[in-house]
């Protein structure tokens, strides 16, 4: 145990590398200002969560039925549990760059997968616990319960994660060796990735559907424990107090864990030779090789680059995929059936007034730019030197996050340009603001990046979701879209105005973050 606990550490202290403070003096300035960003980011995210838990809370403490929040939220960790696990088991659990030199280590491959599935196990339940505390709290607040509710929720919080991670680590293994016996594997691993992932927002929503949002009760329990029976073991054990339930989530949860991680030990070597294994052709022929610009020759590295990592691909686009998901949804219900759910007078002219910014949010958390000067890792010299202008190598890396933006917004801003009905004006407010936010978000992650360039990894999931410039553009991108939506909602300012004013603050920020790029920027690119 002592070995794998060790091995955990190692790897642990590996992913959060960049969070440490225990480093040189030169580098513990830089440090100190990265750790504050990361718990920046976890505060951020308990708000978001304890904001969430307030407000259906009052929802189900006004039907009587405020025993059902806890169970709720836990069924939301689950799912977020699961999406967020998914597309990170082929480069965590299998597939990690420093394969051979664990497999090298004088330790049974046990330990070894062992100490990979307490790394996932770690990473999830740090999330679970930002996600899940504040809604205790807020539990804590409305309802008023005994001392005994929060030692069952503390206790039971480190098994939640356990079945959804287990789940998302079967999927991950069954999409990565279904796509590794393809010529493009890792795009049809790809898209199987994005099939499950809209299979469980489809449940998601046809579980609103049902409901209707608003009914509440014992049809909302009972849908809950329909699509996650251990979500009704867990309402009953932490919140009515029944031990007994309490106690069989627990021993499935954990029993499950540890059936697991015995099979994975067991047929590790297999696994990954199958889900790491290349195909070839046995009929390749020399082609004729097409001359091309040195901007289209990086532009297409670029981009294959994204569609060649998953885990890259999905991080990247997500908030796009989640926008075209939210568009298609309105396009399904039909806005007046959305108001007339929400009850709330005068909501389309508010709706229209914060769609811009809506939109701009999701667009500032798209972030392949802020990874990709990291993720040329130990390859940096050969772009260094390539006999290319650093400017060219530049756009190249804000095209492909322009590239992953502009296509989807365009399309999604004219669906809801016919559906909401807006006019020629709002549609261009509407399509405007979140075009200056990509240009924004692409050239500012690109700056962030190359002020914190993560370039000695050995597995890209630390780059693309746990380095500081990452979370700080998706943070930043998000912040910049709720900040107006806030100004509208609780100040007296004229949309127009707050329309004017963001268009000029984002556009002049465009202009500043190009000129440090082409100065700064560029004597940063050649000193790394």
């Amino acid at each position: 145990m002592k070995m794998i606990l060790r091995l955990t550490q190692v790897q642990l202290g590996s992913a959060l590398d960049f969070i440490s403070l225990f480093r040189k003096k030169n580098t513990k300035t830089k440090n100190k200002s990265v750790s504050l960003i990361f718990l920046m980011t976890g505060i951020l995210f308990a708000i978001i969560s304890g904001a969430y838990s307030y407000v259906f809370g009052l929802s189900f403490q006004m039907a009587g039925q405020l025993t059902l929040l806890p169970g709720f939220m836990m069924a939301v960790v689950c799912m977020v549990t699961l999406t967020m696990t998914i597309y990170k088991v082929k480069g965590t659990l299998f597939g990690t760059k420093d394969y051979d030199i664990l497999m090298s280590l004088p330790v049974p491959t046990t330990y070894i997968v062992a100490s990979r599935i307490l790394l996932l196990y770690c990473i999830n339940f740090f999330f679970t616990a930002i996600l899940a505390i504040p809604n205790m709290i807020i539990c804590g607040y409305l309802a008023r319960p005994p001392v005994e509710f929060y030692l069952r929720f503390f206790f039971a919080l480190a098994f939640v994660p356990l079945v959804p991670m287990i789940l998302a680590c079967v999927f991950g293994i069954l999409a990565a060796a279904i796509a590794s016996k393809f010529r493009h594997s890792n795009l049809v691993n790809t898209i199987l990735f994005l099939i499950l992932i809209l299979f469980i927002f489809g449940i998601s929503f046809q579980m609103q559907q049902e409901e209707q949002i608003a009914v509440l009760g014992d049809a909302l329990t009972k849908q809950i424990e329909r699509i996650y029976p251990l979500a009704g073991m867990y309402i009953h054990g932490v919140v009515e107090g029944n031990w007994i339930q309490l106690g069989v989530f627990l021993i499935i949860s954990g029993s499950a864990f540890i059936v697991f991680c015995i099979i994975i030990g067991k047929l590790f070597l297999k696994l990954n030779t199958s889900i790491t294994g290349v195909t070839t052709k046995s009929n390749y022929k020399i082609k004729e090789y097409k001359k091309t610009t040195p901007f289209r020759a990086l532009f297409f590295k670029e981009i294959k680059r994204v569609f060649s990592s998953t885990i890259y691909f999905l991080n990247s686009c997500i908030s796009m995929i989640l926008m075209t998901i939210a568009v298609l949804v309105v396009t399904i219900v039909r806005p007046e059936k959305i108001i007339q759910m929400l009850q709330v007078p005068q909501m389309m002219s508010l709706i229209k007034q914060m769609m811009p910014f809506l939109l701009a949010m999701l667009v500032g958390m798209t972030f392949s730019a802020s990874c990709s000067i990291s993720l040329e890792g130990k390859s940096l010299w050969i772009l260094r030197s390539v006999p290319v202008d650093v400017k060219t190598i530049f756009k190249s890396k804000i095209a492909v996050n322009l590239i992953l933006v502009l296509p989807l917004l365009t399309i999604n801003t004219i669906l809801l340009g016919v559906f909401f009905k807006l006019s020629l004006l709002e549609f261009v407010i509407t399509f405007l603001i979140p075009v200056l936010y990509s240009g924004f978000v692409s050239i500012g992650g690109l700056l962030l990046n190359l002020k914190f360039p993560l370039l000695n990894w050995t597995n890209e999931t630390v780059v693309i979701k746990q380095s500081a410039a990452s979370m700080l553009t998706s943070l930043g991108g998000m912040l910049c879209g709720i900040i107006p939506i806030l100004l509208l909602t609780f100040f007296s300012i004229p949309a127009k105005w707050i329309f004017a004013g963001t268009a000029l603050v984002v556009g002049l920020l465009i202009l500043l973050f190009w000129k440090l790029l082409t100065t700064w920027g560029i004597k940063r690119f050649e000193s790394l």
